[in-house]
């Protein structure tokens, strides 16, 4: 089965309600592959992207789908739901998230550092195990 692309990102659509009023904020579920929006919810005030975008993942197939999303989606919840849904993801990770960043930069140092490639002599340890 071929992979589907969903990419998910939330747009304060200014000037929506007049200028006395903010604009009205959405989180939408774009698939390139039909060059459509899938669905579209509003973010109720008071909570964020993420929160209205669990709601979304509800509304769309997920199965085969692989979903991106920008930093707002790197989150626990989303990322499970995503999973359970039968998709992967793909979000990003900025300097916002400091400990997350970090976590994984070190697992990729970890991963490819020459102390912990199979069979290598690293200095202080017997046998080249990191």
């Amino acid at each position: 089965m071929e992979q589907r692309l969903v990419a998910l990102d939330g747009k304060v659509l200014r000037g929506s309600q007049g200028d006395q009023l903010p604009g009205v904020h959405l989180v939408a579920a774009y698939c390139p592959d039909v060059q459509a929006v899938l669905a579209q919810l509003r973010v109720p005030a008071g909570t964020n992207e993420h929160k209205a975008a669990l709601r979304l993942l509800q509304l769309i197939p997920l199965e085969g789908t692989l979903v991106t999303g920008d930093a707002a989606f790197t989150q626990r919840d989303f990322c499970q739901a995503v999973v359970d849904g039968g998709g992967d993801y793909f979000v990003t990770v900025k300097d916002n998230q400091p400990a997350l960043k970090e976590d994984i930069e070190a697992g990729f140092r970890r991963a490819f550092s020459p102390e912990g490639a199979p069979g290598a002599a690293a200095a202080g340890h017997a046998g080249g195990a990191a």
